[in-house]
Protein backbone atom coordinates (compact mmCIF):
# COMPACT_ATOMS: atom_id res chain seq x y z
CA UNK A 1 0.00 0.00 0.00
CA UNK A 2 1.29 3.63 -0.78
CA UNK A 3 1.86 5.51 2.08
CA UNK A 4 0.81 9.00 0.31
CA UNK A 5 -0.73 9.55 -3.11
CA UNK A 6 1.03 10.92 -5.80
CA UNK A 7 0.23 13.44 -8.63
CA UNK A 8 -1.10 10.68 -11.47
CA UNK A 9 -3.37 9.21 -9.07
CA UNK A 10 -6.85 9.01 -9.47
CA UNK A 11 -7.57 10.41 -6.23
CA UNK A 12 -4.75 12.87 -5.75
CA UNK A 13 -5.91 16.51 -5.53
CA UNK A 14 -3.07 18.71 -5.30
CA UNK A 15 -3.40 21.74 -3.43
CA UNK A 16 -3.98 24.42 -6.34
CA UNK A 17 -6.85 22.44 -6.75
CA UNK A 18 -8.40 22.47 -3.25
CA UNK A 19 -7.45 26.02 -3.13
CA UNK A 20 -9.36 26.95 -6.44
CA UNK A 21 -12.03 24.48 -5.97
CA UNK A 22 -12.60 25.55 -2.21
CA UNK A 23 -12.87 29.12 -2.57
CA UNK A 24 -14.80 29.48 -5.67
CA UNK A 25 -17.52 26.88 -4.35
CA UNK A 26 -16.75 23.83 -6.35
CA UNK A 27 -16.60 21.55 -3.49
CA UNK A 28 -19.70 20.56 -1.35
CA UNK A 29 -17.64 21.40 1.76
CA UNK A 30 -16.31 24.67 0.02
CA UNK A 31 -14.17 26.76 2.74
CA UNK A 32 -15.44 30.16 2.08
CA UNK A 33 -19.13 30.39 1.07
CA UNK A 34 -20.26 33.65 -0.52
CA UNK A 35 -22.54 35.43 -2.43
CA UNK A 36 -21.42 37.97 -4.45
CA UNK A 37 -23.93 41.14 -4.93
CA UNK A 38 -21.44 42.94 -8.14
CA UNK A 39 -23.23 44.73 -10.95
CA UNK A 40 -22.03 43.95 -14.48
CA UNK A 41 -21.91 47.63 -15.20
CA UNK A 42 -19.19 47.84 -12.21
CA UNK A 43 -17.12 45.49 -13.19
CA UNK A 44 -16.77 46.80 -16.29
CA UNK A 45 -16.36 50.20 -15.13
CA UNK A 46 -12.96 48.38 -13.66
CA UNK A 47 -11.83 46.49 -16.36
CA UNK A 48 -12.24 49.60 -18.38
CA UNK A 49 -9.83 51.39 -15.62
CA UNK A 50 -6.98 48.26 -15.87
CA UNK A 51 -7.17 48.54 -20.00
CA UNK A 52 -6.44 52.22 -19.80
CA UNK A 53 -3.07 50.95 -17.97
CA UNK A 54 -4.61 52.26 -14.71
CA UNK A 55 -4.28 50.30 -10.90
CA UNK A 56 -7.20 49.40 -8.98
CA UNK A 57 -7.28 49.98 -5.27
CA UNK A 58 -9.84 47.71 -3.50
CA UNK A 59 -11.17 48.67 0.12
CA UNK A 60 -13.05 46.42 2.43
CA UNK A 61 -14.17 46.60 5.98
CA UNK A 62 -12.52 43.83 7.91
CA UNK A 63 -15.07 41.75 10.35
CA UNK A 64 -13.46 38.22 10.02
CA UNK A 65 -10.27 36.24 9.79
CA UNK A 66 -11.30 35.37 6.38
CA UNK A 67 -11.50 38.58 4.66
CA UNK A 68 -8.10 38.33 2.49
CA UNK A 69 -8.52 35.06 1.13
CA UNK A 70 -12.55 36.03 0.29
CA UNK A 71 -11.01 39.25 -1.84
CA UNK A 72 -8.63 37.35 -3.58
CA UNK A 73 -10.45 34.50 -4.45
CA UNK A 74 -13.18 36.63 -5.89
CA UNK A 75 -10.80 38.91 -8.07
CA UNK A 76 -9.33 36.24 -9.21
CA UNK A 77 -11.93 34.57 -10.85
CA UNK A 78 -11.74 38.05 -13.02
CA UNK A 79 -9.22 37.76 -15.91
CA UNK A 80 -8.59 41.29 -16.07
CA UNK A 81 -7.48 41.53 -12.28
CA UNK A 82 -6.04 37.84 -12.33
CA UNK A 83 -3.42 38.91 -14.85
CA UNK A 84 -2.16 41.92 -12.72
CA UNK A 85 -0.25 42.53 -9.52
CA UNK A 86 -0.88 42.25 -6.14
CA UNK A 87 -0.28 44.24 -3.25
CA UNK A 88 -1.64 42.76 0.06
CA UNK A 89 -1.27 43.57 3.54
CA UNK A 90 -0.67 41.20 5.75
CA UNK A 91 -0.54 41.32 9.68
CA UNK A 92 2.49 40.36 11.20
CA UNK A 93 1.14 37.39 12.91
CA UNK A 94 -0.70 35.91 9.89
CA UNK A 95 2.86 35.97 7.89
CA UNK A 96 3.24 32.41 7.23
CA UNK A 97 -0.56 31.35 6.41
CA UNK A 98 -0.33 34.52 3.77
CA UNK A 99 3.18 32.96 2.07
CA UNK A 100 1.68 29.55 2.13
CA UNK A 101 -1.08 30.69 -0.15
CA UNK A 102 0.45 32.74 -1.91
CA UNK A 103 2.55 29.65 -3.27
CA UNK A 104 0.13 27.50 -3.50
CA UNK A 105 -2.10 29.93 -6.06
CA UNK A 106 0.99 30.41 -7.84
CA UNK A 107 0.16 34.51 -8.11
CA UNK A 108 1.91 37.16 -8.31
CA UNK A 109 0.99 39.09 -5.06
CA UNK A 110 3.44 40.88 -2.81
CA UNK A 111 2.73 40.34 0.76
CA UNK A 112 3.51 43.51 3.15
CA UNK A 113 3.80 42.50 6.51
CA UNK A 114 2.41 45.26 8.92
CA UNK A 115 2.60 44.71 12.81
CA UNK A 116 -1.25 45.55 13.19
CA UNK A 117 -3.54 45.78 16.42
CA UNK A 118 -4.25 42.59 15.98
CA UNK A 119 -0.90 41.20 16.02
CA UNK A 120 0.04 43.31 19.32
CA UNK A 121 -3.31 41.65 20.72
CA UNK A 122 -1.47 37.98 20.23
CA UNK A 123 1.78 39.25 20.92
CA UNK A 124 1.97 42.58 23.60
CA UNK A 125 6.05 42.43 23.44
CA UNK A 126 5.38 44.40 19.91
CA UNK A 127 3.53 46.98 21.27
CA UNK A 128 6.43 49.58 20.45
CA UNK A 129 6.30 48.50 16.98
CA UNK A 130 2.78 48.94 16.20
CA UNK A 131 2.32 50.58 12.72
CA UNK A 132 5.84 49.03 11.50
CA UNK A 133 5.11 48.23 7.99
CA UNK A 134 2.96 50.53 6.90
CA UNK A 135 5.30 52.89 5.24
CA UNK A 136 6.51 49.88 3.09
CA UNK A 137 2.91 48.43 2.24
CA UNK A 138 2.02 52.50 0.85
CA UNK A 139 5.31 52.79 -1.20
CA UNK A 140 4.36 49.06 -2.78
CA UNK A 141 1.15 49.74 -3.16
CA UNK A 142 2.07 53.34 -4.82
CA UNK A 143 4.31 51.72 -7.09
CA UNK A 144 1.68 49.07 -8.02
CA UNK A 145 -1.13 51.23 -8.86
CA UNK A 146 1.16 53.39 -11.12
CA UNK A 147 1.96 49.66 -13.21
CA UNK A 148 -1.65 49.05 -13.40
CA UNK A 149 -2.34 46.74 -10.58
CA UNK A 150 -4.12 45.72 -7.95
CA UNK A 151 -3.86 47.10 -4.33
CA UNK A 152 -5.65 45.57 -1.28
CA UNK A 153 -6.46 47.87 2.01
CA UNK A 154 -8.06 47.05 4.87
CA UNK A 155 -8.73 50.62 6.55
CA UNK A 156 -9.84 49.29 9.70
CA UNK A 157 -5.98 47.80 9.57
CA UNK A 158 -7.80 45.26 12.35
CA UNK A 159 -10.83 42.84 12.54
CA UNK A 160 -13.98 44.87 13.65
CA UNK A 161 -17.25 43.88 13.99
CA UNK A 162 -18.68 47.07 12.53
CA UNK A 163 -17.99 50.03 10.24
CA UNK A 164 -18.44 52.19 12.84
CA UNK A 165 -16.47 55.70 12.19
CA UNK A 166 -12.81 56.48 11.30
CA UNK A 167 -10.57 56.13 14.94
CA UNK A 168 -7.71 58.60 15.02
CA UNK A 169 -5.13 56.13 14.31
CA UNK A 170 -7.18 55.20 10.91
CA UNK A 171 -5.47 56.87 8.36
CA UNK A 172 -4.31 54.41 6.07
CA UNK A 173 -6.52 55.64 3.14
CA UNK A 174 -6.01 59.27 3.38
CA UNK A 175 -1.79 58.72 3.63
CA UNK A 176 -2.16 56.36 0.27
CA UNK A 177 -4.54 58.44 -1.59
CA UNK A 178 -2.49 61.95 -0.68
CA UNK A 179 0.65 59.96 -1.74
CA UNK A 180 -0.96 58.91 -5.33
CA UNK A 181 -1.80 62.73 -5.95
CA UNK A 182 1.16 63.55 -5.10
CA UNK A 183 2.77 61.36 -7.73
CA UNK A 184 0.16 62.40 -10.00
CA UNK A 185 -0.77 58.80 -10.24
CA UNK A 186 -4.66 58.23 -11.32
CA UNK A 187 -6.63 55.10 -10.72
CA UNK A 188 -9.76 53.37 -9.78
CA UNK A 189 -11.27 52.30 -6.45
CA UNK A 190 -13.41 49.60 -5.70
CA UNK A 191 -14.93 49.52 -2.41
CA UNK A 192 -16.42 46.45 -0.97
CA UNK A 193 -18.98 45.86 1.96
CA UNK A 194 -18.26 42.09 3.96
CA UNK A 195 -20.68 40.73 6.45
CA UNK A 196 -22.44 36.89 7.12
CA UNK A 197 -25.72 37.91 6.94
CA UNK A 198 -28.09 36.81 9.99
CA UNK A 199 -24.90 36.40 12.30
CA UNK A 200 -24.60 39.25 14.90
CA UNK A 201 -21.12 40.95 13.83
CA UNK A 202 -19.71 40.31 17.21
CA UNK A 203 -19.66 35.83 16.50
CA UNK A 204 -17.81 36.26 12.99
CA UNK A 205 -14.26 36.98 13.70
CA UNK A 206 -12.90 33.87 13.01
CA UNK A 207 -13.27 31.75 9.84
CA UNK A 208 -16.68 31.11 9.86
CA UNK A 209 -16.24 27.87 8.20
CA UNK A 210 -19.55 26.49 7.03
CA UNK A 211 -21.03 29.95 6.71
CA UNK A 212 -21.94 32.35 3.82
CA UNK A 213 -20.19 35.23 3.50
CA UNK A 214 -21.84 38.50 1.09
CA UNK A 215 -19.87 40.27 -0.71
CA UNK A 216 -21.61 43.90 -1.97
CA UNK A 217 -19.59 46.53 -4.34
CA UNK A 218 -19.77 50.04 -4.14
CA UNK A 219 -19.57 52.74 -7.60
CA UNK A 220 -15.85 52.70 -9.09
CA UNK A 221 -14.63 55.92 -8.99
CA UNK A 222 -11.47 57.21 -9.16
CA UNK A 223 -8.50 58.50 -7.07
CA UNK A 224 -8.77 62.17 -8.55
CA UNK A 225 -12.91 62.14 -7.64
CA UNK A 226 -12.24 60.71 -3.73
CA UNK A 227 -9.15 63.68 -3.41
CA UNK A 228 -11.12 66.12 -5.06
CA UNK A 229 -14.37 65.60 -2.60
CA UNK A 230 -12.08 65.00 0.37
CA UNK A 231 -10.93 69.21 -0.29
CA UNK A 232 -14.97 69.58 -0.46
CA UNK A 233 -16.19 68.38 2.08
CA UNK A 234 -13.07 69.35 4.14
CA UNK A 235 -12.92 65.76 5.28
CA UNK A 236 -10.34 63.02 5.40
CA UNK A 237 -10.32 59.65 2.65
CA UNK A 238 -10.94 57.28 5.47
CA UNK A 239 -14.07 58.92 6.24
CA UNK A 240 -15.64 58.99 3.15
CA UNK A 241 -14.95 55.04 2.83
CA UNK A 242 -16.10 54.23 5.89
CA UNK A 243 -19.77 56.12 4.89
CA UNK A 244 -19.49 54.26 1.50
CA UNK A 245 -19.50 50.83 3.66
CA UNK A 246 -21.95 51.92 5.40
CA UNK A 247 -24.33 51.35 2.76
CA UNK A 248 -23.20 48.02 1.68
CA UNK A 249 -23.24 45.85 4.79
CA UNK A 250 -26.36 45.26 6.50
CA UNK A 251 -27.73 47.60 9.39
CA UNK A 252 -26.27 45.60 12.47
CA UNK A 253 -22.70 45.54 10.81
CA UNK A 254 -23.00 49.21 10.40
Amino acid sequence: MKESLQPGDPQFVDLQTIYNRGTTGEFGWNLFKYDAVIPPETWTAAEDILKSGKGILVVANHPTLADGPLLISLLFRNPYFRERKFSVPVAHHQSGVSNLINDITGSDMELINIVTPDTVKKHPEMASQQGKGLISYVNSAIDTLGKGGIVVLFPHAERRPRVGIPQNSDVATELLTRKAEHNNIDYGILPLGISVPGVSPELVNGLNLGRKYLIKSGEVITGKALRDRCKSDKTTADHIIYSVFSQLVPPEYR
